[in-house]
């Protein structure tokens, strides 16, 4: 049987801060065939000079302040590997998530997504109640939890680039109304870091983008029903 291929996806905008832990963490864990795409969006803080230029698995690629979304469409568009993964500048992979992940996908080869469980870590001084709540939880909504089969995301397609907020959350709609089959792996997945300057901190409420997420995917529903 042969050896399934990654490609993780990773925008960053200004992550100096962060950007070496995240990569290193992700690298250390890949094989020499799998490839780690960074999509620059524009960062004035050094964080280009933080990457490492002597991994040929480190290919990077620049957007114009378009976004997460139109940074992560780039790196699929550009990805050449059988499976998928997310991950955020500022987010850790734990050790031995990778491995563990593709071995549980490898032994369902009737699934075609993988998730693990998600611990929060949090700053000193910031509040993150909300999201402590899902430390040690299985969240896939949170897509960098989660390893995905190309055929799924080819399927599913590219982000909604109109989004600033809950992008995750609308994809994670349109994999699970693709057909998701998603296998639950018990293995940390995600190191998911609250702090000063997440960009969710100014978010509008979660429960208000939520909801037109969910009204937006009811007339989606509707929009393929009276096509079919």
């Amino acid at each position: 049987m042969s050896v399934l291929t990654t490609s993780v996806i990773m925008p960053v905008l200004n992550g100096a801060p962060f950007i070496t832990e995240a990569v290193n963490s992700v690298l250390s864990q890949l094989g020499n065939s799998d490839e780690l795409l960074v999509i620059d969006d524009g960062s004035t803080d050094g964080t280009r000079e933080l990457l490492p230029g002597s991994d040929a698995r480190l290919r990077i690629f620049d957007s114009i302040r378009s976004g997460p979304s139109a940074a992560r469409n780039i790196g699929l568009l550009n990805s050449r590997s059988d499976l998928i993964a997310f991950l955020d500048h500022d987010d850790l992979w734990p050790a031995g998530r990778h491995s563990t992940l593709a071995t549980a996908l490898a032994q369902n080869p009737s699934a075609n997504a993988v998730v693990g469980r998600v611990r929060v870590q949090v700053e000193p001084g910031v509040c993150a109640d909300e999201y402590l709540n899902l430390d040690g939880r299985f969240a896939p909504s949170l897509l960098p939890t989660c390893l995905y089969r190309r055929s799924l995301i080819t399927q599913v397609g590219v982000f909604d680039e109109h989004l600033r907020y809950g992008e995750d959350m609308e994809y994670y709609f349109r994999l699970a109304d693709a057909g998701m089959a998603l296998v639950h792996c018990d293995h940390d997945a995600l190191i998911y870091r609250r702090h000063q300057h997440n960009a969710t901190n100014t978010a509008p409420s979660s429960h208000g983008v939520l909801l037109q997420l969910l009204h937006n995917r009811l007339k989606r529903s509707r929009a393929q029903s009276k096509s079919a």
